[in-house]
C-alpha cells in the first residue's frame, strides 16, 4: 500500500504551489476540484516511504500482478486491452492448455491536473444525458494508433450536473460501427445511444452493480456502464483505465489530458466512472435497475464530433 497525504480547502494558486512543494519527494500529485471553487492536493508516495501525517493508504496501481488460469483467447483479450495503456506482459504456460499472464502496468503520472470546466451545451434531450464532445486526436511517439480526446459533461433534463464532468479518451477514427470498426478497433460513431447496467458474464471483468472496491487495477470486476445499439460493435463500455488508453472501442474517463504524453491515473479514472454510476442512481432513484444488463430508463450517451480537429 502507498501512503497518501491530502491537503483540502486550497485556492488554485495555493494548490499549484503545494503541488510544487510536495513534488520534491517524487509522489504522484493530484489536484482535485472541490465544490465552491476550492481544491484538494493529494500526494501518493512510493512504497516504503515513511510520511509523517499520512492520512490513508492506497493500492499501488503500477505494481505488477498476475492473472492465472486463462485460455489463449482470454490472454489475447487481456493483451488487447492492456497493451494500449503502455503495459508490458509475460505469458507463462500452465497445464491443461491454460496460461498465466504477468502484467506490469504503466507508471503513474507525476501530476494529475483537474479537467477544464465545460461550457454547458446541453443536447435537446430529456432525462439523464452523458454528453461527449470530441475535440482532437493525438498520437504518442512509439504508439501504433491515435487516441481521440473528448470533454464530457452530464445533464439532467438539460441542466448540467455540477460534479460529473471531465475528459475522456477513445481509439482512433474514423467513426465506425461496422465490421471494419471491429477489425481495426476504431471509435464508435457520433450519435445517441441508450445506456445499460452491465456485467461481462463468466469473465467477470466489468460490472455496474457489484464492482470491486476500492480502486485496484489488479482487482476485477471494474466499474462500467454499457453502451448499446452500436451496430456491429459489441461490448462497448464506459470504464476506467490507466496509461495511454485501455480500449478497443470503449470510452475511458479521466482528468485533464494536456498532451499525447499525458497518462491516465487508474484511481482517478475509477473514481470518475463510479461518480457517474452514483449520479445516475441518485437521479433515477427507485427507477435504477436492481440487476445488470438492464436498460437504464431515460439515460443516454450523446457523442458529438462538431469540435473535432
Amino acid at each position: 500500500m502507498l501512503p497518501v497525504v491530502e491537503i483540502p480547502g486550497l485556492t488554485k494558486a495555493e494548490a499549484d504551489q503545494r503541488a510544487i512543494d510536495l513534488g520534491i519527494d517524487s509522489p504522484t500529485i493530484e489536484i482535485i476540484r472541490e465544490s465552491g471553487g476550492l481544491f484538494t492536493v493529494r500526494a501518493t508516495y512510493p512504497e516504503g516511504m515513511i510520511i509523517p501525517g499520512a492520512t490513508s493508504a492506497v493500492a499501488d496501481n503500477s505494481a505488477p500482478f498476475e492473472l492465472t488460469g486463462l485460455s489463449q483467447a482470454a490472454v489475447d483479450e487481456e493483451v488487447a486491452v492492456f497493451k494500449g495503456s503502455g503495459s508490458t506482459f509475460t505469458v507463462i504456460p500452465e497445464a491443461g492448455n491454460l496460461f498465466t499472464i504477468r502484467i506490469s502496468p504503466p507508471k503513474a503520472p507525476a501530476l494529475v491536473e483537474p479537467p477544464p470546466t465545460v461550457v454547458p451545451n446541453a443536447p435537446d434531450l430529456d432525462g439523464y444525458v452523458l454528453c461527449l464532445d470530441r475535440i482532437r486526436t493525438e498520437r504518442r511517439p512509439g504508439m501504433g494508433f491515435d487516441r481521440t480526446v473528448s470533454r464530457y459533461q452530464a445533464y439532467f433534463n438539460r441542466a448540467p450536473i455540477a460534479d460529473v464532468f471531465g475528459m475522456a479518451v477513445e481509439r482512433q477514427g474514423p467513426d465506425d460501427n461496422g465490421s471494419t470498426g471491429v477489425a481495426r478497433h476504431r471509435r464508435i460513431a457520433a450519435g445517441i445511444y441508450p445506456l445499460f447496467t452491465h456485467a461481462s458474464g463468466a469473465t467477470n471483468k466489468y460490472k455496474t452493480i457489484g464492482y470491486a472496491r476500492p480502486a485496484n487495477i489488479s482487482m476485477r470486476p471494474w466499474p462500467c456502464i454499457g453502451v448499446e445499439e452500436t451496430g456491429s460493435r459489441s461490448g462497448i463500455l464506459i470504464h476506467c483505465a490507466a496509461g495511454y488508453l485501455m480500449s478497443t472501442g470503449c470510452i475511458n474517463l479521466t482528468s485533464n489530458v494536456i498532451s499525447a504524453g499525458t497518462n491516465l491515473l487508474f484511481s482517478d479514472s475509477w473514481a470518475r466512472v463510479t461518480a457517474l454510476i452514483d449520479s445516475i442512481k441518485e437521479h433515477l432513484g427507485d427507477r435504477f435497475p436492481n440487476s445488470n444488463n438492464t436498460r437504464l430508463p431515460h439515460v443516454s450517451l450523446v457523442i458529438r464530433d462538431g469540435a473535432l480537429v
